[in-house]
């Protein structure tokens, strides 16, 4: 008996990894992220809180409003502003970017608010992230990302029943995959009215 479980056991094992693969985890301290804990603050790529700080402490209106909307204009701020006014439900599928760290914001904030097609072909020679992003929450919590084979895994816990607080904000997370090799990748993300989609790229 104890030898045929273990038989179910490793065919179980074989099935969801893959003979030969081998699974890869990444750490929430690995990634960047807006109001998600454990994560490092994605505020931190592009600082504008000392800005706003100083602009508050003088009398002046018009350079009050100057820096604001700056402020709106920069990566960080500007996703949050669109995803929280974004009226698609369910969410559009989320995507992966070439880069890492402050161009991987960059250039989601070029698809999040400036209108740029997100690509789904990358080379093998470039570092690769993914943007995971959702509508407003007051609790989301990610879990470690796990890649088996060309699977990456995502994994996450939202409220089930009515918020908890008043607060409800998006929330994102830039989350480095580094270089991979060739081949067809999904990236599976669980649903939620709120949660952007799974979806599948190429590195070639």
């Amino acid at each position: 008996m104890f030898i045929r479980l273990m038989g179910v056991v490793a065919l179980v094992c074989c099935c969801s990894i893959g003979f030969g693969e081998e699974l890869v985890e990444i750490p929430l301290s690995d990634m960047w992220g807006h109001h998600i804990e454990g994560t490092k603050g994605v505020g931190e790529l592009y600082p504008t809180r000392e800005i706003l700080r100083l602009s508050n402490d003088t009398n002046d209106k018009q350079v009050q409003w100057a820096v604001r909307k700056w402020v709106e204009e920069q990566p960080v701020e500007a996703i949050h502003l669109n995803l929280s006014r974004t009226k698609r439900m369910p969410m559009p599928p989320g995507f992966v970017v070439g880069g890492a760290d402050k161009a991987a914001l960059l250039t989601a904030k070029m698809i999040l608010c400036d209108g740029l097609e997100a690509k789904n072909s990358f080379s093998t020679k470039h570092d690769l992230t993914i943007e995971l992003f959702t509508g407003s929450y007051d609790v989301f919590n990610l879990k470690p990302v796990t890649i088996a084979g060309n699977r990456i895994n995502v994994q996450f816990e939202v409220p089930k029943g009515p918020f908890h607080t008043m607060l409800t904000i998006p929330h994102f997370a830039l989350i480095p995959l580094g270089k991979l090799r060739a081949g067809d990748y999904s990236v599976v993300i669980p649903e939620a009215k709120r949660v952007c989609k799974s979806f599948q790229f190429e590195v070639k």
